[in-house]
């Protein structure tokens, strides 16, 4: 309820929320079973928890130095200790939401970024192995058939042939 004569916040009018569905609504934006959102008063007072809020972060929020910040000083994005928190407070008299996350390290990052070109050559060097199999096989046969003739040849049989219709280095020894 605005007044428009003062430009003043008087009250807020909630309608058809219950604690219920606002936990509800809360807990549909944690992405994962570490993340977590602390709904505030002006006061301190937690009105919303969803997921498991870090006991130190939740210290750090109910401090009466982050409650009482001017809301349009406070950043909307800090970092403390190993979370990151996002934090959004519409006037000096609204509830505070914030979400936290654990802090995405340099060395997750790194992870990520090594790991989606090993992937990506595990995956071309698996759909590539039938086409290699089939290369391999084309090569290798006449060698084979070769290496037969030769075995038989150096045994005494000179009555072999190789059938080898390629007229590349192993047609030339086939010929021979």
């Amino acid at each position: 309820i605005f007044d428009l004569t003062q430009k003043k916040t008087l009250g807020y009018i909630v309608i058809g929320v219950s604690q219920e569905k606002f936990s509800e609504l809360c807990g549909n934006i944690i992405g994962g079973s570490d993340e977590s959102v602390l709904v505030l008063d002006k006061n301190a007072g937690e009105l919303v928890r969803a997921g498991k809020v870090p006991s130190e972060v939740e210290a750090f929020l109910k401090e009466e130095d982050f409650i009482h910040t001017d809301y349009r000083k406070r950043e909307n994005h800090l970092t403390y200790g190993e979370y990151d928190i996002i934090c959004c407070q519409m006037d000096k008299n609204a509830s505070i939401v914030c979400k936290i996350v654990p802090r995405y390290e340099l060395q997750m990052q790194f992870l990520d970024v090594a790991y989606m070109p090993l992937i990506l050559l595990l995956g071309l060097l698996l759909g590539l192995l039938p086409l290699l199999f089939i290369i391999s096989n084309l090569v290798t046969k006449p060698l084979r058939q070769v290496s037969e003739a030769i075995r038989k040849f150096s045994a005494g049989d000179f009555s072999q042939q190789v059938q080898v219709t390629t007229k590349d280095e192993v047609g030339e020894v086939a010929d021979c």
